[in-house]
């Protein structure tokens, strides 16, 4: 019994990125936003550091202009490459933003998802096969 809880626990730690984006793209709502500005910056932490292109987008939510730079994980894709790499000044991206807290806001889109569903999917596989035998 003890070995069931802790694979649930595993499984569940492993689906909760995409449990949270199921709800984010189910609770939030839609918007277009613009890139503004391209700053370089100095990233530390995790896996990753040095410098980083970082996107800033404004965009129109509850009666309010906002504008804010993309989180480390929103640009992801525009990490280490020149000012030219994913996003350009002027491009317009579609947004998710919570409603209740505008400021809020991240990428519409799966594109940087697949990773933690293939994650999910092998951490599932291997507690299936590990309790079979």
């Amino acid at each position: 019994m003890d070995n069931l809880i802790a694979y649930c626990a595993i499984v569940l730690a492993a689906l909760l990125p995409i449990l949270r984006r199921s709800y984010i793209g189910y609770f939030w709502a839609c918007g277009r936003a613009t890139v503004i500005r391209i700053d370089r910056t100095i990233v530390s932490g995790g896996d990753v550091s040095g410098w980083a292109w970082v996107p800033t987008i404004e965009y129109h939510a509850a009666g309010r202009k906002w504008a804010s730079p993309m989180s480390y994980s929103q640009r992801l894709g525009s990490f280490f490459g020149g000012p030219d790499s994913k996003y350009s000044v002027g491009n317009e991206v579609e947004i998710l933003y919570n409603p209740r807290k505008p400021s809020r806001f991240t990428l519409k889109g799966w594109s940087s998802w697949p990773q933690y569903i293939v994650i999910a999917i092998v951490v599932f596989v291997l507690l299936v096969s590990r309790g079979i035998n």
